[in-house]
């Protein structure tokens, strides 16, 4: 890198938060974002996830510091578990350069409840 590039700075295109069908307790995100400074960044963050009781819990956002180069677009798809069933109030908080964060709230539905099975 040289030392008169900009600094790195994220555009964030989309941010998707959904339960995993097959293992409800687990929420799958997906982050997509564009590098448009001209050094690596290696966005970090967490989810602070908060249930209808009031319970909350937090999972990093790409602990294995993955990096995003100049000029590149990037997804980042992370699975987060276990978290509870009910609704859930989501904040994203991720770095987007040296001195700024990115912040999004998000909803993700109540787990749909098991439909119980038929007897033969």
């Amino acid at each position: 890198e040289s030392t008169n590039a900009e600094p790195a700075r994220l555009e964030v295109a989309s941010i998707d938060l959904e339960r995993v069908a097959l293992a409800e307790e687990t929420l799958r995100l997906t982050l997509d974002v564009s590098n448009v400074g001209q050094r690596n960044i290696r966005p970090q963050g967490e989810l602070r996830i908060r249930s209808e009781a009031g319970e909350a819990v937090a999972f990093p956002i790409n602990e294995g510091r993955d990096s995003v180069v100049p000029g590149a677009q990037r997804r980042f798809i992370q699975e987060i578990g276990p978290v509870p069933g009910g609704e859930l109030s989501v904040e994203v908080v991720f770095n987007v350069s040296p001195r700024e964060r990115h912040r999004e709230r998000l909803v993700v539905p109540a787990a749909l409840p098991s439909s119980p099975s038929q007897p033969s």
